[in-house]
């Protein structure tokens, strides 16, 4: 249809995207592991997961990177990976990341 927006965001999308999860990232790839459609209710369950293990993650670095240095509020790569080493869960969910990786 001419002149409507072709990619409208619901408030869903959009309260999503202010927390910077991007809902056409989290289809994308949850399309190529299955090799198909994805439901969009799967999608949005997937964003508030990986919104809740981000903010984990980032709740115990920065308390790794305040323990450190308590003038600092800088969370570097060291700490989190201390923060996933810590937590026997985190740890497991990205284990292959972080094996395969040279940055931390």
């Amino acid at each position: 249809m001419p002149g409507k927006a072709k990619n409208k965001l619901t408030k869903e999308e959009r309260e999503l995207r202010y927390k910077n999860i991007e809902i056409e990232w989290i289809r994308e790839n949850l399309k190529e592991i299955i090799k198909g459609e994805v439901d969009y209710e799967a999608i949005l369950y997937m964003a508030v997961v990986l919104d809740y293990v981000l903010a984990e993650l980032i709740d115990v670095s920065n308390e790794i990177a305040h323990q450190k240095n308590p003038s600092s509020s800088v969370i570097e790569g060291e700490d989190i990976k201390d923060a996933l080493d810590g937590d026997l869960e985190l740890q497991e969910l990205f284990n292959d990341l972080y094996d395969s990786t040279e940055l931390l």
